[in-house]
Parts: structure tokens; sequence; C-alpha cells
């Protein structure tokens, strides 16, 4: 089983609630959130907080785990941590970032954006599969926040 970290990283801007989402400059391969894969032994939170990072080149100040889901994909057994993330105020609107960090996505340059709520099923493949823990999550706790 490969453990994996799902970010969901949020904003409130104009009176709605945005996620963060980035495209591949060079390659096709959907709109996606932030993830990556747990080292060995490494605490799942310290590795979403360090994905973030390489992925994005950004922090938050507070993960809020939304749950688990296990799938097969692409050949391997995979468990997915769910987190949900307010984004710190000064997060600009848009911006490009080259991945950091030893994954396979290394080197790579993801456009990063802000995608309205009411288009968040459009993220690719199993990403989207977070959203109804999110609606929930931003439903019963966060309105009071955002």
């Amino acid at each position: 089983m490969v453990n994996k970290v799902w970010l969901y990283v949020l904003r409130k801007c104009a009176e709605q609630v945005e996620l963060l989402v980035f495209d591949h400059i060079d390659v096709q391969a959907g709109t996606q959130i932030p993830a990556g894969t747990v080292e060995p032994n490494e605490d799942i939170e310290i590795a979403a907080h360090r994905e973030l990072f390489e992925e994005a080149g950004i922090r938050v100040e507070t993960l809020t785990p939304l749950g688990t889901i296990e799938r097969n994909g692409y050949g391997q057994d995979v468990r997915a941590h769910l987190f949900a993330a307010m984004a710190l105020a000064n997060a600009a609107d848009e911006w490009v970032h080259q991945v950091s960090g030893k994954g396979e996505d290394e080197g790579m340059a993801f456009r990063f954006f802000w995608l309205p709520r009411a288009q968040w099923q459009n993220v690719w493949g199993d990403f989207k599969l977070g959203c109804p823990a999110l609606e929930s999550l931003i439903s019963n706790s966060l309105n009071h926040q955002i």
C-alpha cells in the first residue's frame, strides 16, 4: 500500500470559496490539486506540508484531516490521506512554480490558480473524490472562518 497526501487548499474571494488547483505547463494531465507520496517512516501531516511546499511553493498554518480514500491506481494500491487548509492571506491569484524535491514531478513547471466552487468537479480523476468531504467541512465548520 502506497500512502499519498491530497491537499485541498481554500480561499475566500468575493464571497465565494475557491480551490487551489494547477495545470502542467508542458504536458496535458488535467487540472489537479497538490498531492504526493509519503516517504517511508514520514509523518502524514509533515508529508502534507512538505508536498504542498514542493509542488506549489506555499505554506499553510493548519491542516484539517478529511479522511482517507483507498483506491487501486495505475496498478498499485493507494491510500490517500485528504487534508483541507486555508490559504494565507497573501496568496497570489495565479503563479507558476517549478517542483522541487526528489519525486517524479521534480523540475516540472505547474501553473497554479483558484477554481470557483461551482467548478470543483472539473478536477482530474480521483482528486474529485474528496469534494464531498470538503463540501461537508465547509458547510459544517468553515462558514464561520471563510
